[in-house]
């Protein structure tokens, strides 16, 4: 019986996903995400050099798996909405085929904006953003069908804000395992930071890239991304967090706090760097110092749970 179920709940994601680029193509697309990006819960905004610098993302899959990465950034030429698809550089339409035939939170449907130039997650009955606890409720393929038949996505105007997430009743334990990794930090950005808009773009994209690679697993890859992309701008703060929670996950404690450090200084409301920073000294047992990056990160963020957790596993009895 759990073969059967499991065979068909495979085929089920295999034709969602296959749904989903069917459309694309049916639209003139080459290729066609099974994953986007989406500001929400625990993400922050902030203006950055003419746009605006998202930190804290939702990565949400085709087949109905939703996570949440503090640490994840991206730049955009606006200020974003709660609930938005950060479609980067995604044609409106591959967008509007994900919504219409990938799995979404349990009672989400995807909502037109901008007259379908952007797009945003929320809930089906409301047209309310999700909570945290909302966004990692598995729901069923969202294809909504109107009376002709076709598939079709709503127009909504809500622009109501995401509440943060709950405190911790119970911390969750730090993941020891560790992961094979060679990283060797750059130089940290000397005096001010004057580099040329041309080598900041670039720099931008070798993150990205650096991000995609790591979604993909590509550990390695994506730390010589995030090296690369160092070279070209040692100011990207956030290249230099990927880089520290890297280090963190290769069990090189000191090198992730240096690169944290220097994340934590460059962008001093980069929350998601001062907890990274909270666990490479957890990690390292030095707690007080711990707590201090904790705090730090919980007085940018007062319900950054991955922050109220560190706390609360480092001033449990040992």
């Amino acid at each position: 019986m759990l073969t059967l179920l499991l065979s068909l709940f495979l085929i089920s994601a295999s034709a969602s996903e296959n749904a989903c680029v069917e459309c694309c193509q049916q639209n003139g697309l080459i290729s066609c995400p099974t994953q986007v990006r989406m500001f929400g819960a625990g993400s922050v905004a902030s203006p950055e050099a003419g746009g605006w610098r998202v930190i804290g993302l939702w990565w949400l899959s085709c087949t109905g798996e939703v996570r949440f990465e503090p640490g994840g950034t991206v730049v955009i030429d606006h200020e974003p909405r709660s609930g938005e698809i950060l479609r980067l550089a995604y044609p409106p339409a591959t967008v509007s085929c994900f919504g219409q035939h990938c799995a979404l939170p349990a009672g989400a449907c995807m909502l037109a904006k901008d007259g379908g130039q952007n797009f945003a997650v929320a809930d089906c009955n409301s047209g309310q953003p999700l909570t945290a606890e909302r966004m990692r409720v598995r729901g069923p393929v969202a294809v909504q069908i109107n009376t002709t038949g076709q598939s079709v996505i709503h127009e909504s105007n809500s622009q109501n804000p995401i509440h943060s997430v709950r405190t911790p009743t119970q911390a969750r334990p730090l993941n020891q395992n560790t992961i094979e990794l060679s990283i060797a930090l750059p130089a940290p950005p000397s005096g001010t930071c004057d580099t040329s808009d041309l080598l900041r773009a670039q720099s931008r994209r070798q993150q990205e890239e650096g991000d995609q690679a790591l979604v993909e697993n590509q550990v390695q890859t994506a730390a010589d991304k995030y090296l690369a992309s160092l070279t070209m701008d040692a100011c990207n703060a956030f290249a230099w967090h990927a880089l520290g929670q890297l280090a963190i996950r290769g069990g090189h404690l000191d090198s992730a706090v240096q690169a944290l450090r220097v994340a934590t200084r460059l962008v001093p409301s980069h929350y998601g760097a001062f907890t990274s920073l909270g666990e490479a000294y957890e990690r390292n047992q030095r707690y007080e110092l711990a707590s201090d990056a904790y705090h730090m990160a919980l007085s940018i963020h007062p319900q950054h749970l991955p922050a109220l957790e560190g706390l609360a596993r480092i001033e449990s009895p040992r």
